[in-house]
């Protein structure tokens, strides 16, 4: 089923009916402004809420697959009826009802001066219903009319921060060159972590972050980490980001709100988002898998250890053939008490072989994912993630024993070359 109202406004207006309106206070003002009248039913505004009343019911209640159609559908309706009730004057033909609708669809006689227009309804009612669309089908929307286009730039800064609130950072805005639409264009969609391109030079200085971690729906931790790319240490050592280490609380969490009562509920709580962003380039990507991979309590200091990890593809300099690498994130926390709170939060990618790798080959890697294609993310989007990285860790299990295996058997080598060489001293000597 395609869920696309956004998920906050999904049980607004189920138990609406025709007769029942709960109007807030954005709707009255636009009534007022228009001079509307709601027991009128050719009224836009309640056409407006007939066909969000019967986007909710079929697709969260009877559970159909709606889609971009049906939604735009509902806004050519809008459109005539608010053109009907700019000219009362018009006589209407006998209303018939359609297959589908709620409504009885009015039709103008011959001799109207100009067909109704998109621009004749008023902008805080297309905003309102625009404001209740995911992103998805919002890009579908805005691509089908310029008019809904240049109404929608608020609106996709409200989704960028309802997703992740660390865009909030005046820092993030300055960075968006093509406005918060492409951000969410590019962070939103999964990534396609086969066939990379060839490697080539980095062109970035600089890299943002931007993290938010959230356990059971409330946010935990949000920050926005800037990371210079073009020293020297940074090239050559190995790659890591912290975006919180065990000197500072998180903002989140100086009111010592704890994660859960039980770290075995994290795996099922805990969701983390993390976006990369390219100033130079002007592409941002998430790099980070929804639901924690692994749960893991600490043997030694009994700090708990979440992992979220994607497994992407690169092609080695001077090689030919892509190997698997894993962009991992480490999220500890404290294990001392019943509460846990985050203490660190860290980003590295090592290869097959548990090598990490360094600033210059993490960017190469970085760059290619956010330059490269998107796809629409899958139901079953956990579980492929889940499956890409068991697969991950059983070929890095199988690349050690053949390396303990190679290692053991040269081993062998030098001990018999050892006792050879003392036997042919003894024999020489005796």
């Amino acid at each position: 089923m395609e869920n696309f109202i956004r998920p906050q406004y999904r049980q607004d207006y189920l138990h609406t009916t025709e007769n029942s309106f709960n109007l807030d206070p954005l709707y009255l003002r636009c009534s007022q402004q228009g001079n509307l009248d709601f027991r009128n039913k050719l009224n836009p505004v309640f056409i407006l809420y007939t066909a969000v009343v019967k986007i909710q019911r079929q697709c969260f209640v009877n559970g159909e697959n709606l889609g971009i159609d049906f939604f735009m559908g509902e806004i050519s309706r809008l459109v005539r009826a608010s053109a009907i009730y700019k000219e009362p004057h018009k006589r209407l033909s006998p209303p018939r009802r359609r297959g589908t609708g709620m409504e009885p669809e009015a039709r103008i006689e011959e001799g109207e001066r100009r067909p109704p227009e998109l621009m004749d309804l008023p902008s805080d009612v297309l905003v309102r219903i625009l404001g209740l669309l995911d992103g998805p089908t919002l890009a579908s929307a805005t691509s089908a009319s310029s008019y809904l286009h240049s109404l929608s730039n608020p609106l996709w800064r409200e989704l960028c921060r309802a997703n992740w609130p660390s865009t909030v950072d005046p820092r993030v805005s300055s960075l968006l060159r093509r406005g918060f639409h492409s951000l969410f264009s590019d962070a939103f969609p999964g990534l396609c972590p086969l066939h990379p391109p060839a490697p080539r030079p980095t062109s970035a200085d600089r890299l943002f972050s931007a993290v938010d971690l959230r356990c059971g729906g409330a946010l935990v931790f949000s920050r926005v980490v800037e990371t210079e790319t073009q020293s020297g240490w940074f090239l050559s050592s190995p790659f890591r980001i912290d975006a919180l280490d065990g000197s500072e609380l998180p903002p989140a969490a100086k009111a010592a709100s704890p994660l859960s009562p039980s770290y075995k509920s994290l795996e099922a709580e805990l969701t983390l988002s993390w976006v990369v962003i390219d100033p130079a380039g002007g592409r941002a990507a998430d790099f980070s898998s929804r639901r924690p991979v692994s749960v893991q309590r600490h043997w030694l200091t009994g700090e708990i250890q979440v992992r979220f990890a994607i497994i992407l593809e690169r092609v080695p300099a001077g090689s030919s053939v892509a190997e698997p690498v894993q962009v991992g994130i480490l999220v500890t926390c404290d294990g001392g008490g019943e509460d846990e709170h985050v203490r660190e939060v860290s980003l590295q990618v090592e290869d097959v072989e548990g090598m990490s790798l360094n600033g210059e080959d993490t960017l190469v890697v970085l760059q290619d994912v956010m330059e490269g294609h998107r796809r629409k993310k899958k139901e079953d989007e956990e579980e492929e993630e889940m499956l890409r990285y068991m697969q991950f860790l059983e070929q890095k299990r199988v690349n050690k024993e053949k390396k303990m295996t190679k290692e053991g058997r040269l081993d062998m080598a030098c001990v018999l070359v050892g006792l050879l060489m003392f036997a042919a001293f003894c024999a020489f000597l005796f």
